[in-house]
């Protein structure tokens, strides 16, 4: 997935038809520069709503704020164009469909996309974005690769003064007993 674009676009069959020469210039864009950008159309009926899975909870530490941010967007996702679909990930992992326990490898039947509210280690990482990916499944945010390069900092910042970027300096602390604020 490295340097790819992916666009997924959520096509309602009766919309203008000026949307035609959109959906065919991506047509003409797929065809003609195919190793970069990665196109995906799924056409709904007129009326129909995506249904976005809301992902919160997961195994990190900021697992209370994840559930914020999740109940965040779900209480302000706009009703008139998509159906939330809660998805929680509790501390152990298991992950539920509205509060029903459902393995994740069922999550297309639910969902059209997933708008990732996951904190830390799992949301942050890569590792729910290579899952969904690995299940042909559309979200909101990064890819794996990017995802997983910049969740943590300190391989984002060596990843770029090797290829010529300033960043300031900085100290990685692994632990923090052995740190003295006055050296």
């Amino acid at each position: 997935h490295r340097g790819r674009v992916h666009l997924t676009l959520f096509w309602r069959v009766a919309e203008s038809p000026s949307l035609w020469r959109v959906f065919l210039f991506f047509l003409y864009k797929i065809h003609t520069d195919k190793k970069h950008l990665s196109v995906k159309i799924y056409c709904m009926n007129d009326g129909e709503k995506i249904r976005v899975g809301v992902l919160r909870g997961g195994m990190s530490p900021e697992y209370n704020i994840s559930l914020e941010t999740g109940s965040y967007v779900l209480n302000n996702i706009p009703r008139d164009k998509y159906t939330p679909v809660d998805l929680f990930v509790d501390h152990d992992g298991v992950w539920h469909r509205n509060g029903v326990p459902i393995n994740p490898e069922e999550l297309s039947g639910f969902v059209d996309v997933v708008f990732n509210c996951l904190h830390g280690m799992d949301g942050e990482d890569g590792r729910v974005q290579r899952l969904l990916e690995n299940l042909d499944i559309p979200f909101v945010g990064s890819d794996s690769f990017s995802s997983g390069l910049t969740g943590f900092k300190n391989k984002t910042k060596a990843r770029l003064k090797a290829i010529g970027y300033k960043t300031p300096q900085y100290m990685l602390l692994q632990d923090l007993s052995k740190y003295d604020p006055e050296d």
